[in-house]
């Protein structure tokens, strides 16, 4: 990539306005609307709710724990390679993976800005040109959304039982994710109304890395609510069930105005898996993998901490 190319995450007036629509507007009745249905289910059978909780093993709890926090290590192993993508010149530093753990907690703070800013400033400090980071930020968010929203819904079209009331909205964000992901990779050029002066196309050996970890990471994430779920539905419905994980994360993230799409993500989920294993069942399950996911990603911060701090003689 040439030094001279300018940031191209500025998002012009009209994007704005709709951003800022659908953040006042549409996201605060998506929010409560899922937060009010998880309310409902609980206070309806609250008994039955706490006996699905109680009923999920130590193993089980164990597994989906580690599958967690294999799926932060595999996005922060992404991002590692979209730096070395856009900037092959670019030496890799210790603490760079102590940085992505601390921005992975920061997601957590109200308000959509505290992951990013923290890994931009913590790589920053580490001596990462502020526009490699702000470029690769954007590039890993246009390449991740469309990849996890093509691959829980073809997930879901496999599933046909569980998904054919949906089956004609699946196939549409299906072919409107691998559009967009079609134009992220060939031509970021022709997203103007998204982005102002994109940069050029990423090498193609990154791209096929990045969408590679990224549908490994989905999986990994998939799985460890399919193994909560696995007590209350059969084998034959696990894959359906990561497909639920998948789509109800990626579109938590995007519509939730929570930190970390804390209430959409669960309402979703407890949606899509009701159809499996009950609502009640679906609702222990989709909180006992929010807590559990919370605790995954403490440690793996932790982790990255302990054994990747930064050296000063590295920072130079």
């Amino acid at each position: 990539m040439k030094r001279d190319e300018p940031e191209f995450l500025v998002l012009p007036a009209r994007a704005r306005e709709v951003l800022r629509i659908a953040r006042r507007f549409l996201a605060p009745i998506l929010t409560a609307v899922a937060v009010g249905y998880v309310a409902w289910i609980v206070v309806s059978d609250s008994e039955e709710f706490i006996r699905a909780v109680k009923a999920t093993s130590p193993m089980d709890i164990g597994l989906a724990a580690l599958a967690f926090i294999g799926s932060n290590s595999l996005l922060a192993l992404q991002w590692v390679k979209l730096l070395e993508g856009l900037d092959p010149e670019v030496k890799r530093r210790s603490g760079l993976w102590c940085v992505y753990g601390q921005s992975w907690l920061a997601r957590y703070v109200p308000g959509r800005i505290a992951g990013p800013m923290t890994l931009v400033v913590g790589a920053q400090h580490l001596g990462y040109p502020p526009r490699l980071l702000v470029v690769s930020l954007g590039y890993q968010a246009a390449l991740q959304v469309p990849t996890s929203v093509a691959f829980g819904a073809l997930l879901m079209l496999i599933f046909h039982q569980a998904a054919s009331r949906i089956f004609l909205l699946l196939k549409l964000a299906l072919l409107t994710a691998l559009i967009i992901l079609g134009v992220v990779i060939a031509a970021p050029r022709l997203l103007p109304w998204v982005f102002q002066n994109p940069p050029s196309r990423l090498p193609m050996r990154t791209t096929m890395a990045v969408i590679s970890l990224q549908m490994c990471a989905n999986s990994l994430g998939g799985l460890a609510v399919a193994i909560l779920a696995s007590r209350a539905s059969g084998l034959d419905a696990m894959l359906y069930i990561a497909a639920a994980e998948i789509i109800s994360a990626v579109f938590g993230t995007l519509l939730a105005i929570a930190p970390a799409g804390i209430g959409v993500r669960e309402g979703l989920l407890t949606f899509l898996l009701s159809s499996e294993i009950g609502s009640t069942a679906g609702l222990s399950v989709a909180v006992l993998s929010r807590v559990l996911r919370i605790l995954s990603d403490v440690a793996f911060s932790g982790t990255c901490f302990l054994l990747d701090r930064p050296r000063p003689h590295d920072k130079s």
